[in-house]
Protein backbone atom coordinates (compact mmCIF):
# COMPACT_ATOMS: atom_id res chain seq x y z
CA UNK A 1 0.00 0.00 0.00
CA UNK A 2 1.54 3.32 -1.00
CA UNK A 3 0.25 6.30 0.98
CA UNK A 4 2.03 9.58 1.52
CA UNK A 5 1.13 12.54 3.68
CA UNK A 6 -1.33 14.82 1.96
CA UNK A 7 -2.81 12.12 -0.26
CA UNK A 8 -6.57 11.70 -0.19
CA UNK A 9 -6.68 8.06 -1.29
CA UNK A 10 -4.51 4.98 -1.37
CA UNK A 11 -4.30 2.15 -3.85
CA UNK A 12 -4.63 -1.22 -2.17
CA UNK A 13 -3.29 -4.29 -3.95
CA UNK A 14 -5.52 -7.23 -3.05
CA UNK A 15 -5.86 -10.21 -5.41
CA UNK A 16 -9.23 -10.09 -7.23
CA UNK A 17 -9.88 -6.58 -5.92
CA UNK A 18 -7.22 -4.72 -7.92
CA UNK A 19 -8.00 -1.10 -8.50
CA UNK A 20 -9.71 -0.65 -5.13
CA UNK A 21 -9.19 2.84 -3.75
CA UNK A 22 -9.60 3.87 -0.12
CA UNK A 23 -10.35 7.46 0.81
CA UNK A 24 -10.63 9.07 4.27
CA UNK A 25 -14.29 8.00 4.58
CA UNK A 26 -13.35 4.38 3.76
CA UNK A 27 -10.64 4.41 6.43
CA UNK A 28 -13.15 5.73 8.99
CA UNK A 29 -15.39 2.77 8.17
CA UNK A 30 -12.49 0.40 8.81
CA UNK A 31 -11.08 2.05 11.93
CA UNK A 32 -13.99 3.27 14.10
CA UNK A 33 -13.44 6.83 15.26
CA UNK A 34 -15.85 6.48 18.20
CA UNK A 35 -14.07 3.69 20.11
CA UNK A 36 -14.10 4.07 23.87
CA UNK A 37 -10.67 4.01 25.53
CA UNK A 38 -9.87 0.52 26.78
CA UNK A 39 -6.88 -1.57 27.74
CA UNK A 40 -8.52 -4.68 26.25
CA UNK A 41 -6.69 -5.27 22.98
CA UNK A 42 -9.14 -8.03 22.02
CA UNK A 43 -12.02 -5.56 22.17
CA UNK A 44 -10.13 -3.00 20.06
CA UNK A 45 -9.23 -5.68 17.49
CA UNK A 46 -12.85 -6.84 17.42
CA UNK A 47 -14.17 -3.33 16.74
CA UNK A 48 -11.70 -2.80 13.91
CA UNK A 49 -12.42 -6.26 12.51
CA UNK A 50 -16.18 -5.72 12.78
CA UNK A 51 -16.02 -2.41 10.91
CA UNK A 52 -13.57 -3.77 8.34
CA UNK A 53 -15.58 -6.90 7.57
CA UNK A 54 -18.82 -4.98 7.41
CA UNK A 55 -17.35 -2.51 4.95
CA UNK A 56 -15.69 -5.18 2.82
CA UNK A 57 -18.86 -7.30 2.69
CA UNK A 58 -20.81 -4.27 1.42
CA UNK A 59 -18.39 -3.43 -1.40
CA UNK A 60 -19.72 -4.31 -4.88
CA UNK A 61 -16.29 -5.66 -5.85
CA UNK A 62 -16.49 -8.21 -3.03
CA UNK A 63 -20.16 -9.05 -3.56
CA UNK A 64 -19.43 -10.12 -7.15
CA UNK A 65 -16.91 -12.76 -6.01
CA UNK A 66 -18.02 -16.31 -5.21
CA UNK A 67 -17.06 -15.92 -1.55
CA UNK A 68 -18.97 -12.64 -1.40
CA UNK A 69 -22.10 -14.28 -2.81
CA UNK A 70 -21.75 -17.14 -0.33
CA UNK A 71 -21.28 -14.74 2.60
CA UNK A 72 -24.40 -12.81 1.58
CA UNK A 73 -26.46 -16.02 1.27
CA UNK A 74 -25.33 -17.24 4.70
CA UNK A 75 -26.16 -13.93 6.39
CA UNK A 76 -29.50 -13.66 4.57
CA UNK A 77 -30.57 -17.08 5.87
CA UNK A 78 -29.64 -16.07 9.44
CA UNK A 79 -32.04 -13.12 9.72
CA UNK A 80 -35.78 -12.73 10.11
CA UNK A 81 -38.34 -9.98 10.65
CA UNK A 82 -41.29 -10.18 13.05
CA UNK A 83 -44.20 -7.70 13.21
CA UNK A 84 -46.74 -7.63 16.03
CA UNK A 85 -49.79 -5.36 16.33
CA UNK A 86 -50.64 -2.30 14.28
CA UNK A 87 -53.75 -3.79 12.67
CA UNK A 88 -56.19 -1.43 14.43
CA UNK A 89 -56.15 2.37 14.05
CA UNK A 90 -53.93 3.99 16.67
CA UNK A 91 -52.37 0.67 17.65
CA UNK A 92 -48.57 0.63 17.75
CA UNK A 93 -46.82 -1.78 15.42
CA UNK A 94 -43.85 -3.54 16.99
CA UNK A 95 -41.15 -4.63 14.54
CA UNK A 96 -38.25 -6.91 15.43
CA UNK A 97 -35.34 -7.63 13.12
CA UNK A 98 -33.32 -10.61 14.35
CA UNK A 99 -29.93 -11.12 12.74
CA UNK A 100 -26.97 -13.39 13.28
CA UNK A 101 -23.86 -12.13 11.52
CA UNK A 102 -21.85 -15.32 11.38
CA UNK A 103 -18.68 -13.91 9.83
CA UNK A 104 -18.56 -11.10 12.36
CA UNK A 105 -19.61 -13.35 15.27
CA UNK A 106 -22.38 -10.93 16.18
CA UNK A 107 -26.06 -11.31 17.09
CA UNK A 108 -28.37 -8.30 16.73
CA UNK A 109 -31.97 -7.52 17.60
CA UNK A 110 -33.37 -4.26 16.24
CA UNK A 111 -36.72 -3.06 17.66
CA UNK A 112 -39.00 -0.36 16.27
CA UNK A 113 -42.26 0.44 18.05
CA UNK A 114 -42.60 2.55 21.20
CA UNK A 115 -38.97 3.51 20.63
CA UNK A 116 -36.19 2.45 18.29
CA UNK A 117 -33.56 0.32 19.98
CA UNK A 118 -30.86 -2.20 19.21
CA UNK A 119 -29.41 -5.03 21.26
CA UNK A 120 -26.10 -6.42 20.06
CA UNK A 121 -24.13 -9.35 21.45
CA UNK A 122 -20.54 -9.93 20.35
CA UNK A 123 -19.54 -13.57 20.58
CA UNK A 124 -15.88 -12.66 20.10
CA UNK A 125 -15.48 -10.49 23.19
CA UNK A 126 -18.65 -11.67 24.97
CA UNK A 127 -20.04 -8.16 25.21
CA UNK A 128 -23.69 -7.08 25.25
CA UNK A 129 -24.58 -3.58 24.03
CA UNK A 130 -27.94 -1.82 24.12
CA UNK A 131 -28.74 1.39 22.23
CA UNK A 132 -31.86 3.55 22.12
CA UNK A 133 -32.07 5.92 19.16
Amino acid sequence: MGCQAGQYFCRVEIPHLCGLYLNAQDIQKIIPMNMMPTSNSTEVAHQILDNSLGHILERPEFQRTSIGKTARQVEDTLKTDIEIGGQKPGEIKHRFNLQMQAFQRMARVHYLGFVEAQLRFSLLVEKLEFEVF
